[in-house]
């Protein structure tokens, strides 16, 4: 049995020779930079291009983590000053981050009960400030992406899709990330796929390419040989370096070819667990809006209260069962920082901008649906290492714990 008391890496515990073969031949080149070098091998170039093969998109990528490419997606569509994008009240701290760091202003929306950004919270988050909607895929676990999408169209509004949780998880039959209009992925360790650190943006408009590529790459424009150069019909603007290295392409690449089994064998190791919690009295699992499409990253289960979560948790703990709970059971805008409009200057900028002309309400209980769900959410982490032996005990002391706290 495997040691099911160390966190699940479902990318990184499936590194084997070929991880190393393909970074030992960047060294061994001695060309670690993606643009030009003694002997440059295009690992981070042929990531990209397999990454839009696979995706079914025109245009990829490559950057140097999640929060870059959330940079580089919200800089592509040109959000700034003045500027509002709505993001879920439960996500990562990065995606209003990103937002406040491109001096634009975070709107939390409350989420619904597969805690992704609720469709019918949406319409009263907007205004005319809003400039982008950024959808979450929480988990493995696509947002209701039909109603989103009609609503964004509707009001004219860009949509950025974060798939960072998630992916290889589809929707309809299409994966997340390529229904709006630019979506975005992580490679942190945490992740599906990883390369430690690394992330993705991948677009079928052509615009949009040529502005993310200006502001992952300072502002710039490159060569056939990779040199920056000056064009006086592409001036560009100021960019900031968020350029993937052959390292990270040469890890990249390799596991992007392993996704779909890995992503298939944890879609088979959490159907076994599911049918194995088949019974349990009071069992409320998160919504799926996609069942098939889920990549099931983990199995979200809600307690009757908050206490009974925690104490679930601590179980799992004791019984060294992989379930925790998420963002310690908070929503984004619990970060003392956040619900007090802290930021790097003293001025308090982007909220005190003079082209800001709002004034967003921070406090807990605005997002109620957020705060309740999350506080109750365990999460039963999924890896595609799991054996029938690992399932069946955890199974087993899922049934005993769960039987004590989920009525």
């Amino acid at each position: 049995m495997n040691d099911l008391s160390k966190p699940v890496y479902p990318g990184a515990v499936v590194y084997d020779q070929e991880e190393i073969r393909s970074i030992s031949e960047v060294i061994e080149n001695q060309s670690p930079f993606r643009y030009y070098g003694p002997n440059l091998q295009g690992k981070t170039d042929a990531f990209e291009k397999e990454a839009a093969q696979f995706f079914g998109v025109k245009h990829a990528l490559a950057v140097s983590s999640g929060t870059a490419a959330l940079m580089v997606a919200l800089r592509a569509i040109g959000v700034g000053p003045g500027d509002e994008v709505i993001i879920p009240a439960v996500t990562f701290v990065a995606c209003a981050g990103s937002v406040v760091s491109c001096n634009a202003i975070p709107i939390f929306c409350d989420v619904d009960e597969s805690l992704n950004l609720d469709p019918d919270a949406l319409e009263q988050c907007i205004n005319e400030r809003t400039k982008a909607i950024m959808v979450v895929h929480l988990q493995g676990s696509s947002a209701d992406m039909t109603r989103i999408l009609a609503i964004a169209r509707k009001h004219g509004l860009k949509v950025i899709e974060d798939s960072a949780q998630s992916f290889g998880t589809t929707y309809q039959g299409q994966y997340v990330g390529t229904m709006g209009d630019i979506g975005t992925f992580s490679l942190q360790i945490n992740k599906t796929i990883t390369a430690g650190e690394g992330g993705l943006v991948i677009m079928n408009d052509d615009e949009l390419h040529e502005r993310a590529i200006m502001a992952h790459d300072q502002g710039g424009v490159r060569n056939e040989n990779g040199y920056v150069i000056v064009n006086p019909d592409c001036p560009g603007f100021y960019g900031e370096n968020y350029r993937m290295s052959e390292l990270t392409g040469a890890v990249a690449l390799m596991q992007l070819r392993k996704v779909t089994d890995i992503v298939d064998t944890m879609k088979v190791n959490a159907a076994k667990i599911l049918d194995g919690l088949v019974g349990i009295e009071g069992l409320a699992l998160r919504k799926n809006f996609d069942e098939e499409g889920c990549s099931y990253v983990s199995i979200a289960i809600y307690l009757p209260s908050k206490e009974a979560a925690i104490q679930a948790e601590a179980e799992c703990k004791e019984n060294k069962i992989p379930g925790a709970r998420l963002y310690q059971g908070l929503p984004t805008y619990a970060y003392p920082f956040v619900l007090d409009k802290l930021t790097v200057h003293s001025s308090g900028c982007p909220f005190s901008c003079p082209l800001y002309k709002g004034n967003p309400r921070y406090e807990m209980g605005m997002c109620p649906m957020a705060e309740n769900l999350i506080a109750r959410a365990l999460f039963i982490q999924v890896s595609p290492l799991f054996t029938d032996e690992d399932i069946y005990y955890i199974v087993e002391n899922l049934k005993t714990i769960l039987g004590k706290y989920a009525r």
